[in-house]
């Protein structure tokens, strides 16, 4: 049986450009599951969450996600993390990335 985590995994490979996952009604431990899956193979992953906290922030980060914000984020700040996980960085709220 093919599932869609299934499938995506599948066609994620190192050469694959940034995977982006609103995680919104998931549950938090199939999507840490989904992305440690992700990271393994390379793929640069951005959660996008309706309601960020620090706690899901650093278990993801910590999981091998490359960006992690709010899912209605302004355009602007999409294309922020979009360049920043580009250029191999890290992208985070500001207010998370103090700490």
């Amino acid at each position: 049986m093919v599932t869609a985590k299934s499938a995506l995994l599948e066609a994620v490979d190192a050469d694959a450009v940034t995977v982006w996952l609103a995680i919104g009604g998931a549950d938090k431990s199939e999507v840490h599951e989904l992305v440690s899956a992700l990271a393994e193979r390379l793929a640069p992953v951005v959660v996008l969450s309706p309601m960020p906290d620090e706690e899901a922030a650093f278990a993801y980060l910590s999981a091998g996600v490359k960006g992690y914000c709010h899912s209605e984020a302004a355009v602007e700040q999409l294309i922020e993390v979009s360049h920043t996980v580009t250029a191999g960085g890290m992208w985070m709220p500001p207010k998370l990335a103090q700490r």
